[in-house]
């Protein structure tokens, strides 16, 4: 339940058969679920567990690190909660859909202005119950409302093609 927030000015250019750079020290059986690059620095971090737990964090509560920390909490991870599946950044005033996959095949799309603000310390909110016992989140997606927010630049060459013709 740890997140490294860092420059990407830390990490240097690299070829293709480079090993890389540590960005996270990891701990026991931790294990990297997210990573995700930040456009807007109001915005704010959604985080899911797998019981189904989720909450909606400012981005100003992860502080700026450098890279190869093992970082600051992002959930309050408890027996209750499970373990942290997956979190996504959003910019300031983003609109869409938060979509989630359980084990089992249950899916559940939730509008992100449901789902509450809450301290990067805390557990959350229940965003998904399930209908099966034994049953966890597998995986999270973000739907935009508008494609425009997924990222700049795309679909602009398909723009291009249309005019030349």
């Amino acid at each position: 339940g740890q997140s490294v927030r860092f420059s990407e000015k830390d990490v240097r250019p690299m070829g293709r058969n480079a090993s890389g750079v540590r960005g996270m020290k990891l701990k026991g059986e931790d294990r990297v679920v997210e990573m995700d690059v930040i456009r807007d620095p109001k915005g704010s971090v959604i985080a899911v567990t797998g019981l189904g737990l989720g909450k909606n964090t400012p981005l100003e509560e992860y502080r700026l690190q450098t890279r190869g920390g093992s970082g600051v909490k992002v959930a309050q991870l408890t027996a209750k909660t499970g373990t942290l599946v997956g979190a996504c950044v959003l910019e300031e005033g983003a609109t869409g859909e938060l979509l989630l996959v359980s084990k089992l095949g249950q899916m559940l799309r939730i509008n992100i202005a449901e789902i509450p603000a809450r301290g990067r310390v805390t557990q959350g909110v229940y965003i998904m119950r399930f209908k099966e016992k034994g049953d966890h989140v597998a995986s999270i997606s973000f739907v935009p409302k508008d494609p425009n927010e997924m990222l700049e630049g795309e679909g602009e060459e398909e723009a291009e093609e249309t005019t030349e013709e």
